[in-house]
């Protein structure tokens, strides 16, 4: 949904045309990519986290099987991995869309700059 909104803005930005399109793309890619990849990994991570195939768990899986953990049971039923589950999504919850879409306009407007001082 944030990419949409994010997309449409510069899509719709009064400058664009067909012809620098593209530097609208290449602005949301350039300011939305980061952030994406970003909540993909930590996705990534909270689900290897909770079936115990993430890496960190996998240098105390000896003491969490001892511990009456078994493979594949969710680690959420311990406390200490909710708690990380948790601290890893909270960027996704309190970032705001409005300065990406601030920033993408912006670099934007730049780009379009660059391209008309080039075409002089």
């Amino acid at each position: 949904m944030q990419d949409a909104f994010v997309v449409a803005k510069v899509l719709g930005h009064h400058r664009v045309t067909l012809v620098n399109a593209h530097s609208a793309l290449a602005a949301f890619d350039e300011i939305r990519r980061p952030f994406s990849q970003d909540i993909q990994n930590r996705a990534r991570q909270n689900g290897r986290q909770v079936s115990l195939y993430s890496e960190d768990d996998l240098d105390n899986l000896e003491s969490k099987l001892n511990s009456g953990l078994e493979w594949g049971e969710p680690a959420l039923l311990h406390w200490d991995c909710f708690v990380m589950f948790t601290m890893r999504s909270l960027t996704a919850w309190t970032t705001t869309i409005d300065s990406m879409v601030d920033e993408a306009v912006a670099l934007l407007e730049q780009k379009l700059k660059v391209a008309a001082e080039e075409d002089q």
